[in-house]
């Protein structure tokens, strides 16, 4: 597959939301996709950035391909059921930038920092066992004062179902993540996107993905004793393989600004997730490792 290809099918799968329809191509081999959003999409002037909707995907955009139109249809869709997190991602227009979490946020001062340095969402720990736990109420402060389009994320390990619809009610979440041991069922009992994180120790750690009907899957390095945030890498051959699956992938474990331009490049993934790789300590961000890490992982 060529670069180019590969690039095009990135992009479409990465906005695709609950229709693609390819709808032609010029003689110039512009390809314009329309990503249905109700029964009469918006449509925009060709290169101009579209207005943000409150549905699912950017409602138009138009791609210069200059290769063969049928793989990319193929892919569009098998892929076009899937759920797109964070769909009001501040993209450049015509941009191929992966998605950037920055997790263990527990004060104002660093949610600011990455949400000014490009950050697509923020990770807010509800658990007490964490170096990096903020309380419900913590956590409502600091959302209360962020811009819209920034996704609010709760990551949470086997907390109960009713602590968390309090907590998306006080705090606004629109994202679960679970780290614990619940259930594909238990994930599914919530009126938000959800994310389920496994913790990566080999090839057999992937059986249990298809299991869970997420939006994504957020795979971690395996530490025993250790839930997240251990800085420890994993095999990122495996998060290739768990692709094959058909849900986005978001790539957490050991990520930093020096390593995660070659993650996007070997893994493609949707995402990529960041705690300890731009930390002063556990629970403090560096801010100048948050825009070390963001700028790298585009440029990636």
């Amino acid at each position: 597959m060529t670069p180019l290809r590969e690039r095009v099918i990135r992009l479409c799968l990465r906005l695709a939301g609950p229709s693609v329809l390819p709808e032609k191509a010029d003689h110039n081999r512009v390809v314009t996709l329309r990503l249905k959003l109700s029964e009469t999409p918006q449509k925009t002037e060709a290169g101009t950035p579209p207005t943000l909707s409150s549905g699912h995907c950017l409602p138009h955009t138009i791609l210069d391909m200059s290769q063969d139109q049928s793989l990319l249809n193929s892919r569009i869709t098998t892929h076009a059921k899937n759920c797109v997190l964070w769909p009001e991602l501040r993209l450049p227009w015509g941009g191929m930038n992966v998605r950037v979490k920055v997790c263990g946020i527990t004060n104002p001062d660093d949610a600011s920092a990455a949400v000014e340095a490009g950050a697509s969402a923020l990770g807010f720990i509800l658990y007490e066992a964490s170096p990096r736990n903020v309380s419900v109420t913590g956590a409502a402060q600091i959302i209360r004062n962020l811009p819209p389009f920034v996704a609010k994320v709760a990551v949470l390990v086997d907390a109960s179902e009713e602590f968390i619809r309090a907590a998306i009610v006080e705090c606004g979440f629109d994202t679960l993540q679970f780290h614990g041991n619940e259930s594909p069922e238990f994930c599914r009992r919530f009126p938000v996107k959800t994310i389920k994180a496994v913790r990566i120790q080999n090839a057999e750690s992937l059986s249990g993905l298809a299991a869970y009907e997420t939006s994504a899957w957020l795979l971690d390095s395996f530490v025993p004793d250790k839930i997240g945030g251990t800085g420890e890498k994993f095999n990122w051959d495996l998060a290739c393989a768990a692709k094959k699956f058909g849900r986005p992938i978001i790539l957490a474990g050991g990520l930093t600004p020096a390593n995660v331009a070659d993650a996007v490049q070997r893994v493609q993934p949707f995402a990529v997730d960041v705690s300890s790789g731009v930390e002063s300590k556990p629970g403090k961000k560096d801010h100048a490792k948050i825009r070390a890490f963001i700028a790298a992982a585009r440029a990636g």
